[in-house]
């Protein structure tokens, strides 16, 4: 599989992590939420909008996968106000969720719970660690404590993409064998017909 952008392979990937852990521990099982993938405006920008099927209640799901453990993991200011926009269309059913996988596992913030708790500070960061680690500059970011998080035994690694990209290409040459055969052939391998 090709990406035509560093951005594009860490969202896949994102996705690739975030349906492994809602799998194993059915954070929003299946026959209670819907889920919907990334969104992007020039406006906001959340990986995931998660709906109640029973309700209007909704969780905008931000999702971060780091190679390191640190005491506290970043959350910048200038995510958090773009996931605000999102939420703010309607704040009393819009829950904002931040998700980290660290090698030690996964920490899941209710942001909405906690982000009164923290105050934010300057920081000298990547501009975008994908483009490059050495163009720095000040940003807004709180940094939060995996204490005030929900913590799960699962982490990401890229043996997990690598595998799942393996499994896809098996499935899609499989898929061309199998349009060779007529119609009929394909229904009753799929369908039992």
């Amino acid at each position: 599989m090709i990406f035509a952008t560093k951005f594009e392979e860490a969202a896949y990937k994102e996705r690739i992590f975030f349906n492994n852990l809602n799998h194993l521990y059915q954070i929003f099982p299946d026959d209670k939420f819907i889920i919907d993938e990334t969104h992007y405006t020039d406006y906001i920008r959340y990986d995931y909008l998660i709906h109640f099927k029973d309700s209007y209640k909704r969780f905008i799901v931000e999702i971060k996968i780091r190679t390191e453990n640190y005491n506290d993991y970043v959350y910048e200011t200038e995510k958090h106000n773009s996931l605000m926009k999102a939420k703010n269309i309607d704040p009393d059913n819009n829950t904002i969720i931040y998700i980290n996988s660290t090698p030690k596992g996964t920490y899941i913030w209710n942001i909405d719970k906690i982000i009164g708790n923290y105050k934010a500070e300057k920081k000298e960061m990547n501009i975008a660690t994908m483009a490059s680690r050495t163009d720095k500059k000040d940003k807004g970011t709180y940094l939060l404590n995996p204490e005030d998080a929900r913590y799960y035994e699962y982490h990401w690694d890229d043996k997990q993409f690598i595998k799942h990209i393996e499994e896809k290409k098996m499935a899609e040459d499989k898929l061309r064998r199998l349009k060779r055969q007529d119609k009929e052939t394909i229904e009753s391998i799929l369908w039992g017909k």
